[in-house]
């Protein structure tokens, strides 16, 4: 189950960028629509959720991003060398990130085990 993702320097998506499904302790709607996960400690999950905003303000390129570290995880061991360069598409706008690798990351629980 997705915990949370984040991604900085990918296509247009520049500084760090983080989807939570996390519920925050705010919500006031009927809690029975979330999900207990009794290895957070008493939080709960989002069912789902929602990406919204202006145009050309990153929403595909987040999604692409998710996208791209999936395939990365399941299908690198047989499309990539073992040593090989990971295919990445940085932040282009700015020189100085064409350099700098671009960063995922994903917290998910399997089973009873929180990665």
């Amino acid at each position: 189950m997705l915990l949370r993702f984040s991604v900085s320097n990918f296509g247009s998506i520049r500084d760090k960028q983080e989807l939570s499904m996390i519920a925050s302790s705010a919500i006031k709607d009927e809690p029975g629509g979330l999900i207990d996960a009794p290895e957070l400690r008493g939080e709960k999950i989002l069912p789902a959720a929602v990406i919204y905003g202006a145009n050309a303000s990153g929403k595909s390129n987040f999604i692409k991003a998710l996208a791209h570290m999936q395939r990365l995880i399941q299908e690198s061991h047989r499309i990539e060398a073992p040593n090989g360069e990971v295919p990445l598409d940085q932040f282009l706008l700015d020189s100085t990130y064409a350099e700098q690798p671009s960063e995922f990351t994903l917290d998910f629980i399997l089973g009873p085990v929180i990665n």
